[in-house]
């Protein structure tokens, strides 16, 4: 599954955000395109773990 969202704090703090999951792994890439910052968090986690969405709360 792949998908793209946008999170939106405040104008200060708009991510652009990208996420990957497979059927071993699972990846977010994370743009804070303003402040210049990104993040990108790689695992090996399962699509289908019931975790995988804890992966999210790291960025």
């Amino acid at each position: 599954m792949n998908n793209f969202f946008i999170l939106n704090h405040n104008a200060q703090r708009v991510w652009y955000m990208y996420n990957v999951e497979t059927e071993g792994h699972s990846s977010i890439i994370a743009l804070n395109i303003l402040n210049k910052n990104r993040t990108i968090i790689l695992s090996n986690i399962s699509a289908f773990n019931k975790n995988v969405k804890n992966i999210d709360q790291l960025v």
